[in-house]
Order: structure tokens, then sequence, then C-alpha cells
């Protein structure tokens, strides 16, 4: 016989909670004609996602955005930011499209974690900083904090790569991909 123990921590991160639960909430209290799409995967599960999907809650990219609002025009449409979060020109664009669509509306569910690299890389960066994110560069995660930085900036992927990196003589910003150990 095994015995299985599951660790009290197991499950959803916080930020993964929120999303979920706020989506939930979203399905629960939608009217008859409204839709609801997520810009991206919500989260990183499969078996989850495809839940998602048989509740009517479809994944899209932003570029489907404004063929979704002209098709569906007259009915309500709430885009579900997903929690690794966009870049800053789609986040932009995305609340461009809202004020100029009535019943468009945006629900950010960008990971409270995500939100604050956001802001260090924001406020941390300019001309004479070099912004240098420890992650995964094909990470939606990654990619949308890049687009925060001002500067010059790198993703690195190890050590190895941190310890020959020249900075220029320009000051070093070192944050991490909230996914990475």
């Amino acid at each position: 016989m095994i015995n299985i123990t599951l660790s009290r921590n197991a499950g959803f991160c916080p930020g993964v909670r929120r999303a979920d639960t706020e989506v939930r909430r979203l399905i629960d209290e939608r009217s008859a004609d409204e839709l609801i799409f997520t810009l991206g995967h919500l989260i990183h599960n499969g078996h989850y996602n495809a839940k998602l999907e048989s509740q009517g809650v479809r994944s899209v990219s932003l570029t489907d955005a404004p063929r979704i609002i002209e098709e569906n025009r007259g009915r309500r449409i709430t885009f579900v930011i997903r929690t690794h979060g966009i870049t800053a020109e789609e986040e932009a664009c995305l609340y461009s499209l809202a004020e100029t669509h009535e019943g468009v509306r945006i629900v950010d569910m960008t990971c409270p974690y995500v939100k604050k690299i956001h802001k260090i890389a924001e406020e941390n960066t300019g001309e004479n900083t070099y912004f240098v994110l420890y992650g995964s560069p094909t990470h939606p995660e990654s990619i949308g904090i890049m687009s925060h930085a001002a500067g010059e900036k790198r993703i690195i992927t190890s050590a190895v790569e941190a310890e020959g990196l020249d900075t220029g003589g320009k000051i070093p910003i070192l944050c991490a991909q909230t996914t990475q150990n």
C-alpha cells in the first residue's frame, strides 16, 4: 500500500487562484448575450483551459479582438487578461478598444506579483540602466515584463549568462520571472 500525502501548499498559486475565482464569478453572473474571452490561456494547464472552453470561455489573441467586437455588436463582451499578463502595447490597444466600443470590458487578471515587476521595470529603467530579467525568453510573462522596461535590456536563462553580462557601465536592474526558481 502506498501512502500519499498532499502538501498543504498544493494547488494554484495566489495569482491563479484569484483569476480562477474571478472567471468563475464572470461565468456564473454573465447574461445570456454576454461573451467571455481570455487573451491567451488564462493559465498553463490544458485540462483547466479545456474546462473553461466547455463553459463558453474561449482563448483568443489580441488580433482577434476587433473582429470579435465587430461580429458581436450589441452584445456585452468581456476580455480577461491572463495571469501572465500581456505587453504594455497590447494592454494600451485593448483598453483603447474598450473605450471606443460600448459593451466591451476588460478584466485584468495579471498576477499581482507580475504587475509588481512591471512597475519595477517602469519606474527603475531608462538611459542609464541595463534591465536584466532572469526567465524564459519565449514565456508570455517575460515578454510582457520586457515591454515595461526602458533602455537596454536582456533576458538571461542561467547564472553563467549573468556572470558574463557586460552592462557597459550602466546600472544593472535585475528581476526574475515569477515562475523561475
